[in-house]
């Protein structure tokens, strides 16, 4: 993978996201990645992937001072992208007191932040965004915001994706697969960011690779009301003119 175009930090977070960072400050531990779940070769990447007791990794990371944010272990993860792997907030904290620079990479060109949101490890996301992190370029990572959607923190997915449309981010960008945050939000059920990429004029008439919309992904998923609403936002809206081929 290749090094991510950073934007420039510096500006402030909106106060709606600031909210949901706040409200969402309690300590957690994702369950560690399949990929992950083997040992890395490194004593303080495995500690902090297996979210292990606060005293320990302090003194393991106070230890690496001098080497934080140097790729470790057979995953060539950094420490700070580790713990954002896993949403290790504890990890985290300790990582940046002990300085821990915000937007150094791990052996592939992956910042923390970028692997926080593709992680869907929204907590680790706050603390990055308040110690300073870069934002990945929008342009060269167009799959970043329906990774984002498919967070299982619906308050939380809505506030981050809300900030990255408002940083640039594409409402229609496609994985892949063609998924878009709209179909991705639809089938998880996330009847708030459905509503707030609606409002921000999300295409609705988007279909994956599969040819599904994001009404048939809410529908295949049990979400029956959600996709009548998305059918009903569709029909409000004038149709466009077919393209001549």
């Amino acid at each position: 993978m290749l090094f991510p175009a950073l934007v420039a930090a510096g500006t402030p977070l909106p106060s709606f996201l600031q909210a949901w960072c706040a409200q969402d400050s309690g300590v957690r531990h994702l369950p560690v990645p399949a990929t992950a779940s083997k040992s890395t070769g490194d004593p303080l990447l495995d500690a902090i992937l297996a979210g292990g007791p606060t005293n320990s990794l302090a003194e393991r990371i106070q230890q690496a001072r001098s080497t934080l944010d140097a790729p470790r272990g057979q995953s060539g993860a950094t420490p700070l992208v580790a713990a954002a792997m896993t949403d290790n907030r504890s990890a985290a904290r300790l990582l940046l007191q002990a300085g821990a620079k915000v937007d150094a990479p791990d052996r592939d060109g992956v910042t923390p932040l970028h692997c926080s949101l593709m992680s869907h490890s929204l907590g680790v996301t706050c603390q990055l965004l308040k110690a300073g992190a870069s934002l990945p370029d929008a342009r060269s990572n167009p799959d970043l915001l329906p990774m984002v959607a498919l967070a299982g923190n619906f308050d939380g997915a809505a506030a981050m994706i809300r900030w990255l449309l408002e940083r640039g981010y594409d409402i229609d960008a496609r994985t892949p697969d063609d998924e878009t945050a709209l179909i991705v939000a639809a089938g998880m059920g996330n009847r708030t960011l459905v509503a707030l990429l609606i409002a921000h004029g999300a295409d609705t008439a988007i279909r994956n690779a599969a040819g599904y919309s994001a009404a048939d992904a809410a529908r295949l998923a049990g979400h029956g009301e959600l996709a009548r609403e998305i059918q009903r936002q569709q029909a409000k809206r004038p149709r466009q003119p077919q393209r001549v081929q």
